[in-house]
């Protein structure tokens, strides 16, 4: 009997792909107790060869495979909800690795409070990756400027507004009803960017707790200077979606240099609470253009939004 949905969105991840379903194998629940939907996002490499190859290799197990038009994560996810039977649905990305009790963990949680309606935590990027790459430890310090330490030392049941609970879209699980209550994860996010925490918002905007598990997921990607422009433009067209959904037709941003000083701070902490760790200097300089990018690239499409 299926009693848990994973859903997994993916698009042009040929290459990357395996690595999550991989991980799903090795999932501590029973087998036969869960299913695993695959979500191809219009993709135009060889993904669905991939996918169906894996299909075959594995047919004990409840694999379902589906392909849509290209418009972005948050359809996918919502495709893979209209399919998913389980009564928790879980869900993490093409390019992500769930630890073996990942889906145990959450199981635990929500057998222990029986008042909440999603669990989920963060992602840590590849140690090898975080420690030669100064644009992994840029956006690893950059999710803590945003959303506080509390991403690596806080867990518990959140509710309201709080930006703590914006559990990531890769590392998060609802139970199905919630879907049927509250709605689906908006389409007028395109790219995975900010859906996650729009939707986490408007849950608990209903009245529901979710909870935080400090239980972080690995995460694949690679970062250099091309997706670190790409990121930056991203984040400045989903933060303007953002506005939209949330009927907010202007929201201040702090200056370039507001966010700078605050960002130093962070910075100055980092060391302090990873011992043995060193952070490149070169961090500091990525976070000034950074800054300098978004203020510029939101004032471009403002003037073009009007």
């Amino acid at each position: 009997m299926i009693k848990y949905s994973v859903v997994i969105p993916t698009f042009n991840g040929s290459e990357r792909i395996l690595t999550p379903l991989y991980s799903l194998l090795r999932q501590t629940i029973p087998p036969e107790e869960m299913e695993i939907i695959i979500v191809n996002d219009g993709s135009t490499d060889s993904t669905e060869e991939v996918v169906r190859e894996f299909k075959k290799n594995y047919p004990d197990r409840n694999i379902i495979y589906t392909r849509k038009n290209n418009k972005g994560p948050a359809s996918a996810r919502n495709v893979g909800v209209k399919y998913a039977r389980g009564s928790i649905i879980f869900f993490t990305d093409d390019d992500c690795e769930p630890p073996a009790l990942w889906m145990e963990k959450m199981i635990e949680i929500y057998e222990k409070h029986s008042d909440i309606a999603g669990v989920g935590g963060w992602y840590t990027p590849l140690l090898c990756e975080l420690k030669t790459s100064c644009y992994q430890q840029f956006f690893h310090l950059l999710c803590r400027f945003d959303f506080g330490w509390g991403l690596d030392f806080f867990e518990g049941k959140t509710g309201g507004y709080s930006p703590l609970p914006s559990i990531n879209g890769s590392n998060i699980s609802f139970y199905a009803w919630v879907f049927k209550s509250i709605g689906e994860f908006d389409t007028r996010f395109r790219r995975p960017n900010l859906e996650d925490l729009e939707f986490s918002e408007r849950v608990q905007s209903q009245g529901a707790s979710l909870y935080y598990l400090q239980l972080h997921i690995l995460h694949h990607k690679k970062m250099n200077y091309k997706i670190f422009i790409k990121e930056c433009i991203t984040r400045v067209r989903e933060f303007k979606v953002y506005q939209k959904v949330r009927n907010k037709e202007y929201i201040t941003l702090p200056s370039v240099w507001q966010r700078f000083r605050r960002f130093k701070l962070v910075y100055s902490k980092a060391e302090n609470r990873n011992y043995g760790f060193h952070y490149k200097r070169r961090i500091l300089f990525l976070a000034l253009i950074w800054f300098f990018l978004l203020n510029f690239f939101t004032r471009i499409l403002s003037l073009y939004s009007h």
